[in-house]
């Protein structure tokens, strides 16, 4: 019991993993702007949910699980299909081998045993490689520090399979593999040693490109990346431009092959969830129109939010949990005195049934990082502006709680009709980066 506490106390003192981003100082601005969703993030959503649905703690786990710098890279519905993948893997319902012939990585099934180069060849180590299975840590036998470096081929030490490959379970095509020799000098900053001194390292051909090149990015070969910055932050937002689409096409298509759903059944469910998402809102605008109009209903929302919504055929989302049917939604009300502000930094928890997905600069890493440290200058960057007399609550929604705020109603709106204040409610407001206003 004493370890386990331990552990639990050292585990509070640190970060835990790369989606832990609350509070860390970041130079990149919130995303404003909306972005669109495209048809290959609302596929990976459906696919998640046919495959997983209500059992999102293992999907998270692996997510967190993500090497570093895919994480800190790819977009956001990528991460979701990078760890899906992981747990279909585990789960024996697909292998690495499926997914990697979808990738094209073992088109070509001839064992390369001629070497390209010979003993005296100058060559440079690449600098990095695309992940060939970026849902999980490689297996690479090329040590980092003489990646981008130059050297000399001592010797050609024969063919042999891909560790990358056979780590993973797959039979591995044979490559050469080469000692190559490094001068001690061109590795090391003040090297103390003489300056003929040398280092030999084994090193497979795919690796390796002719001095002149700087090692472009190889996208069919074993993967290894030169660990990035965790905190450059101001290079990474979400909806970028996808990097391991490779992986997520290849998701799909096995899924398919394995009898998982059809073609047709994917597009309709999509078709399905895009037409819920665009009419969402209207479901949140309307418990904040109700309770401005209602005091009794406002009362019983505030208190028993599980209740009302259940009368009304509503909830608040998707949950950890597989025993339950929704996550359990916290209604907190705005007033002159308290201005609330919801956010989640481990990742983007938000209740998408009330309001629709969850917009860019919520699920941005900026946000996410700088609202729970620095709420007023984050809520300054939307127009809001919260006296230092106002007391601000930031709620972190990381488990199995959704959070959505309650605004305090603009005055002059005492005759408004109710379709007229719905018109001034607007996502935002309900997350608290804003608040309503009569134009």
């Amino acid at each position: 019991k004493l370890q386990f506490l331990y552990f639990i106390g050292a585990a509070m003192t640190t970060r835990i993993g790369p989606q832990d981003v609350g509070g860390k100082q970041l130079e990149g601005e919130i995303p404003h702007g909306e972005i669109a969703h495209h048809q290959w993030e609302a596929e990976i959503r459906v696919m998640v949910r046919k495959m997983y649905s209500g059992r999102w703690d293992r999907v998270r786990k692996f997510i967190e699980q993500l090497p570093e710098d895919v994480y800190n890279e790819s977009a956001y519905y990528e991460k979701w299909a990078l760890a899906l993948i992981k747990v279909l893997v585990e789960d024996k319902v697909i292998t690495h081998e499926d997914l990697l012939v979808k990738m094209g990585y073992l088109e070509d099934e001839a064992d390369h045993t001629e070497p390209r180069y010979s003993p005296g060849d100058i060559v440079r180590v690449k600098k990095e490689f695309n992940h060939m299975t970026p849902w999980e840590r490689p297996h690479l036998r090329t040590p980092g520090y003489i990646f981008g470096c130059q050297g000399t081929v001592e010797r050609v030490c024969g063919a042999f399979p891909c560790p990358a490959l056979l780590a993973v379970g797959v039979k591995a095509q044979t490559a050469a593999l080469y000692r190559v020799r490094f001068k001690q000098k061109d590795l090391w900053e003040g090297y103390e040693g003489g300056p003929e001194d040398t280092i030999d390292v084994e090193v497979y051909e795919s690796w390796l490109v002719p001095p002149e090149e700087e090692g472009p990015v190889a996208p069919s070969e074993p993967s290894a990346t030169i660990k990035k910055n965790p905190h450059d932050y101001a290079k990474y937002s979400e909806g970028e431009k996808p990097r391991y689409q490779r992986a997520v096409e290849a998701l799909k298509a096995v899924l398919i092959d394995k009898g998982c759903f059809t073609l047709d059944e994917l597009r309709r469910e999509v078709e399905v969830e895009q037409k819920d998402c665009n009419t969402e809102l209207p479901h949140g605008a309307m418990l904040c129109v109700k309770a401005w109009e209602d005091e009794g209903f406002k009362k019983r929302l505030l208190e028993s939010p599980k209740e009302v919504l259940h009368e009304l055929g509503l909830h608040a989302g998707s949950t950890t949990s597989e025993h339950d049917h929704g996550a359990l939604l916290v209604v907190v009300e705005n007033t002159p005195e308290v201005h609330n502000v919801v956010v989640c930094t481990l990742c983007s928890c938000y209740p998408k049934k009330l309001l629709g997905l969850p917009p860019a600069w919520y699920k941005s890493v900026a946000y996410r990082s700088r609202v729970v440290k620095a709420p007023r200058s984050v809520l300054a960057e939307f127009g809001t502006i919260i006296p230092p007399t106002k007391t601000i609550r930031v709620h972190d929604s990381t488990a199995d709680m959704r959070y959505l705020v309650l605004p305090e109603r603009p005055a002059g709106t005492e005759g408004y009709t109710t379709d007229q204040l719905l018109a001034l409610i607007t996502r935002d407001a309900l997350v608290g980066v804003t608040v309503p206003s009569v134009q």
